[in-house]
């Protein structure tokens, strides 16, 4: 009979969920930066440029706002896309993720600046086309087709079903693969994709690219507009705004699938701390503005958690808020055995809880990684790696999953090897913070989970 493996001493780092902000990507808090695509380009300007733009190193999002109030009635000029793509360089030379918004106006007078004719705005988006697919690794969000006040879709001649359809497809064609378009209301979402109800599953990939943004977010019973005043049963047009228990319901089924952030703004009863909480948890909100409405964000931040709210004991209701946008992944549990049917493998099965808002809305990649020995200086110097096969997308708010990897341990037996996970957004290279005490990812991204010693019979 081969040898194979009877045993395996398992040592499990202890663990407890830490209260504090991770920095993820695809989540959190960003910054709005602004930038004119007629402005004169100069080495001074991209020195300014460079040190404006210098992000915040906890925020991995940056709302980009790019103005082509100049070139409304020609196409965009070679400077123009010259400067465009310098912007995309300098957020890349960050490596920080891109929510981007191209509009005309940012004075809330639109309907002075918009183009006349909505073939300059398809125009324009084909001509900024190639930077939109070349800088996809960096692009998350394109914000709006183009039109309205600040680029909300509001004050726009081209607020139309017709016009609408055809500014989406046009954009939908126009960025990256893994980009997603955002819309400005459940209504405007509804009428582009012609359906009353949510995807139910990521099969359905052709109504996947299209999330929600909301710039009033908890501002008031309708958000501002936002929402409207029907009821479910008297809705009769795809445009129609409902009553806000009805939208919030179902973006709780939309944003299962696609992502939803914004802004807070003015301070009330929907933006006290536990609503916030419990709006932005059934919203499943992944990401919102750290500047904007001050008045709400020192509201947070002044209400100081009891011990009702576990390890955040004693921190602020903005740092809560701020360490669940997104997804927010717990390790709960590790378990090692022998594998019964391959004598010279192990069976890894780690349990996971998604304890953030929402998910995270790109695939992850997910790793069982090996570390051999070890110096202080270089780091791991022996790491192997086995991909585990499970959609992280999958990875839902509060409902724990199990993951499975099989690993071969031939070469290890009564040997001591250290096991961790990594998980990591293959387009970006950007590597996901769990949310454990464990030791903190190493160069690599791995994080730590304990030992094992495959014994041989």
């Amino acid at each position: 009979m081969s040898e194979g493996i009877e045993r395996v001493e398992w040592i499990e780092l202890p663990r407890v969920e830490k209260g504090e902000v991770l920095k993820n990507p695809f989540c959190g808090l960003y910054r709005i930066y602004r930038f004119d695509a007629s402005s004169e380009w100069t080495q001074n300007h991209e020195k300014v440029l460079i040190e404006d733009c210098r992000p915040d190193p906890d925020m991995s999002l940056a709302l980009v706002e790019i103005n082509l109030k100049t070139y409304n009635s020609c196409p965009l000029p070679e400077s123009a896309l010259n400067i465009i793509e310098r912007v995309f360089l300098t957020f890349e030379s960050y490596g920080v993720q891109m929510i981007l918004r191209f509009l005309y106006d940012w004075d809330g007078v639109n309907i002075q600046t918009e183009p006349k004719s909505i073939e300059t705005i398809l125009t324009h988006m084909e001509q900024i086309s190639p930077l939109l697919k070349d800088y996809e690794r960096d692009i998350y969000i394109v914000q709006g087709l183009f039109i309205g006040n600040w680029g909300e879709m509001h004050g726009s001649r081209y607020i139309k079903n017709n016009s609408l359809y055809r500014l989406n497809a046009k954009l939908k064609s126009c960025v990256g693969e893994s980009t997603y378009i955002a819309v400005r209301s459940p209504a405007l979402w509804r009428l582009l994709l012609k359906s009353f109800d949510p995807p139910s599953s990521w099969n359905d990939a052709w109504l996947l690219k299209l999330g929600l943004y909301n710039d009033g977010m908890t501002a008031s019973e309708d958000d501002y507009g936002t929402y409207g005043t029907l009821h479910r049963a008297e809705v009769k047009n795809f445009e129609d705004k409902m009553r806000r228990e009805y939208e919030i319901k179902f973006q709780n089924s939309l944003c299962r699938f696609v992502p939803n952030g914004g802004e807070v703004v003015h301070k009330n009863s929907f933006n006290d701390f536990e609503a916030a909480v419990e709006t932005m948890q059934t919203l499943h909100v992944s990401y919102i503005n750290s500047e904007y409405d001050t008045e709400v964000l020192d509201k947070w931040k002044n209400t100081v958690l009891n011990r009702s709210w576990g390890q955040w004991t004693g921190k602020t209701g903005y740092d809560y808020i701020a360490g669940h946008l997104g997804y927010r992944y717990c390790i709960e549990k590790v378990k090692i055995t022998p594998d019964k049917n391959r004598r010279s493998e192990i069976l890894v099965e780690v349990n996971i809880k998604n304890i953030g808002f929402s998910i995270c809305y790109r695939r992850l990649r997910v790793c069982f990684v090996v570390y051999g020995e070890t110096d202080n200086e270089a780091g791991a110097v022996e790491q192997y790696e086995t991909e585990v096969m499970t959609d992280s997308r999958a990875w839902q708010p509060n409902i724990p999953v199990n993951i499975v990897g099989k690993i071969d341990v031939s070469q290890w037996y009564n040997k001591t090897m250290r096991l961790a996970i990594r998980a990591e957004d293959p387009i970006s290279g950007e590597c996901v913070q769990f949310s454990n005490t464990f030791f903190g990812a190493d160069a690599y991204g791995n994080c730590l989970l304990g030992a094992f010693t495959p014994r041989p019979n």
